[in-house]
């Protein structure tokens, strides 16, 4: 029933990565000076790993209580009626796609915030188009 949601999210997270990827490789490799490619390879790395695994494991945390709730269904009582089940599990379940949203677009935030604070090592001089691009494109 919910069992999907958790690789839903990994697999939109990766597309998004991907499509991300493909777009600045194609998009800025003239403009990306010689240096940048010289330095390790960890920022980009690190990039790689957070932006489909951060949401994921956030959306494991919030489900979390759903999941094990899901297990106990049609579990009875010792008086044989069925196990009601808990408004914070109802709630949460309620609300699980908002939230999943949210923290994909939490994670992706983050990933903008750090590379604001890498693009002034990338470039000489920053023009107001570039800030614009740098920061609109994975949001």
């Amino acid at each position: 029933m919910m069992w999907w949601l958790l690789p839903a999210v990994l697999f939109i997270n990766l597309a998004a990565l991907g499509l991300l990827i493909g777009y600045s490789s194609l998009n800025l490799r003239p403009y990306i000076p010689l240096h940048d490619r010289a330095q390790p390879l960890t920022m980009r790395q690190i990039t790689y790993f957070m932006a489909p695994m951060l949401p994921t494991a956030a959306s494991l945390l919030y489900l979390w209580p759903v999941f094990a709730w899901l297990r106990r269904v049609g579990t009875r009582n010792r008086n044989g009626a069925e196990v009601a089940q808990p408004s914070r599990v109802v709630e949460k379940a309620a609300n699980a796609p908002l939230a999943l949203a949210a923290f994909t677009l939490l994670t992706w935030v983050l990933l903008d915030v750090l590379l604001i604070f890498r693009l002034p090592m990338v470039f000489e001089q920053i023009s107001l188009g570039l800030w614009a691009h740098f920061i609109a494109r994975p949001l």
